[in-house]
Parts: C-alpha cells; structure tokens; sequence
C-alpha cells in the first residue's frame, strides 16, 4: 500500500468519476466513510434501495445491506455433519500452518503435496488417481484425512504460463473433484479463500449456502454436486486457534450421520 486514502486508491485504477460522501444520483463511482455501527446504520438508510447498483466493502456494513436489498428470510435446517473429515488447505497463513502441524501431531493423517503434485497433479489423471486411491484407504480406515501444499517453493509453471499460485489451486480443485467422483461420504473442509474459488471452478460448483457457524469464523455450508447435497466446512487462512481441525475432528466422530 502507498497510500491510506480509499478514494486515491481507487483513483488511481479507474478514470470514472469518485464522490466521497456525497448522496446525489451522479453516476460514477461512490465511496461512504464510516467509522461506527451507527455511521453504516445511517448510510444504509439514506443510500436506500434505489442507489444500489453494485456494492463493496467491509464486512460491518453486510447486515445493513441485507435490510437495504430486502432478502426473504427463511429457517435453515442446521446441518449435522458426517463422521468423518476431509480437509483440504492451500493456505500458506502462518496460522494456518500451525493449525496443520498441530492436527498431526493429534494424530490426523497429513498428505502434503510434493513440488511435482502441486504442479502437474491437475493434469495428470493417472498420478491423480493413484494419489485419490490412497487418500480414500487412508480415510476409510482412520475417518479423516488432511491434504495440504505445504511450504514448499515452486518455480515450474503450467505450459499455458498459468501463475504458479493458480496452477497449484488447480491441483487442489481437481484433487477434491476427484474424491468427490469416488462417492466418498465425508464432511469436507476447505481453508483459504483461492483454494476455495477453485475448488468450485472445477467441479463446476457455482453455489453455496451457509448453515452455521461452527466455531468463531468457520462456517458450515451446503453445496450441491451431481445432484447430491454435501457438506462443507470453510475459514480463512487466517482464522481459528491452533487446535480448530482437531475440535472440528471430534465433533465429526461424534456425529450420528
């Protein structure tokens, strides 16, 4: 970042028009300074329904858009999850990699994916396959399994010049189809945000719909694929204490489903 000033960041990537603060219907690009529940509470009622085209920013200002665009509200079942966990992670957070090593050492199986898997994994189906086969043993004899990318550097990149980072949450995401395709019954976990986008991108999955929220910023969802409801779990790499796999493991053991 060289500058604090949201306005000049904005300006310096776009030559349409920016407004600070100001309510009138000038089209361009609006930006609202709040510093208070109150301020966004506020915000939302002036700018009202009718200024909404498309909206971004930070995530206290959600509730108050919610009330703007008027969503139907519904009960949602709550989601008991299956008995066993598969979790994928592409997340290079440190706290995300203490989180890894600590469900290890707790006893999770850890697949961590060589320089070579991270790369050509997506492409490779027989490599893939191979890989998913044993992943699957390993899960039905212990109920859980963790797949992450480690910290390994890669300096390869796909022929097609794809961005290593890209290439590698492809790999993830045709990992997960993969096991998805085997008809493995799990409760699934996904950390990190692009290996996430990617997972979804493979299987062609483009919606979710939250549950609940298992733990301070892990949030169960439902997603549907080939016709079949499942369930996944999802945080940010930055999110969670360092035993948040294990706690989510147990809850997995104890399940009835």
């Amino acid at each position: 970042m060289t500058d604090s000033s949201v306005k000049e960041i904005i300006g310096s990537q776009t030559s349409l028009p920016l407004f600070l603060n100001e309510l009138n219907d000038k089209p361009g690009i609006h930006i609202y300074d709040g510093e208070s529940d109150e301020d966004f509470k506020r915000l939302g009622s002036v700018i009202g329904k009718e200024r909404l085209h498309l909206s971004a920013g930070c995530a206290a200002f959600a509730p108050y858009l919610a009330e703007i665009i008027g969503f139907e509200r519904r009960a949602v079942p709550p989601g008991v999850l299956k008995k066993g966990l598969i979790v994928l992670s592409g997340s290079l957070h440190p706290v995300t990699i203490a989180q890894v090593g600590y469900s290890e050492q707790k006893g999770m199986k850890r697949y961590t994916l060589s320089a070579e898997q991270k790369v050509h994994l997506g492409s490779d189906t027989q490599k893939r396959e191979a890989f998913v086969s044993e992943i699957t043993d390993t899960y039905t004899k212990e109920g859980a399994v963790l797949i992450d990318v480690g910290t390994e550097t890669v300096a390869d990149q796909r022929d097609s010049g794809e961005p290593v980072k890209d290439t590698i949450a492809h790999s993830m995401g045709e990992l997960f189809k993969s096991i998805l395709d085997e008809g493995v019954e799990a409760t699934y976990m996904c950390i990190g945000g692009d290996t996430l986008q990617a997972l979804f991108r493979v299987t062609g999955i483009s919606a979710i719909t939250p549950v609940r929220e298992v733990l301070p910023g892990v949030v169960l969802a439902r997603f549907v694929y080939q016709g079949k409801e499942r369930l996944i779990i999802t945080k940010s790499g930055g999110f969670g204490t360092e035993n948040v796999i294990e706690l989510l493991w147990n809850e997995c053991k104890g399940s009835g489903a």
